[in-house]
């Protein structure tokens, strides 16, 4: 299996990222570019991961002071004062289960567990998005709540990590 190697999104790739994040509608939010743009730069934390110089995925997070107003971003602070919250990972579907988003997940794990060591995100429960429930469960991840976003067209699984 080939090296996973982290490193932060170069100014030329974020059009790149945003076409990953676009085939992933709906198990992530649309967004147009110049949205993705803008939410890239307020994100504390954002990875790409290359397998073979090729970008295998990204993870884009936020903590607890963002400016954000995503409504389950928004669940959270009025739950939790300190966390780390997964807004979007992506693993391009050619370089799944060859542990993108274990490496993604392992990186944030390590950031967090010196600050917040509380880790939240969320999953689709309708559309429903099995693979990603099972990776999160799989990870230690908790369901914590659950609330409909998007004009009642999406259901989310609300999860923590507590890494204390």
């Amino acid at each position: 299996m080939s090296e996973i190697i982290l490193r932060e999104p170069k100014e030329n790739e974020w059009a790149i990222l945003h076409s990953m994040n676009q085939s992933e509608v709906p198990h992530v939010n649309s967004l147009s570019l110049e949205d993705f743009l803008i939410l890239s730069k307020k994100a504390p934390y954002a990875k790409v991961a290359l397998i073979d110089k090729h970008i295998a995925g990204f993870l884009m997070g936020f903590n607890e002071t963002a400016s954000y107003q995503s409504p389950n971003f928004l669940w959270f602070k009025n739950q939790y004062p300190k966390f780390f919250y997964i807004d979007r990972v992506v693993v391009d579907r050619h370089f799944r289960r060859q542990g993108v988003g274990l490496k993604l997940y392992q990186d944030v794990e390590k950031l967090s567990s010196s600050s917040s060591k509380l880790i939240t995100t969320e999953v689709n429960l309708e559309p429903p998005n099995p693979g990603s429930l099972k990776f999160h469960f799989g990870f230690g991840f908790k369901e914590v709540g659950q609330q409909k976003t998007e004009a009642d067209t999406k259901t989310v699984c609300l999860m923590t990590k507590n890494l204390k």
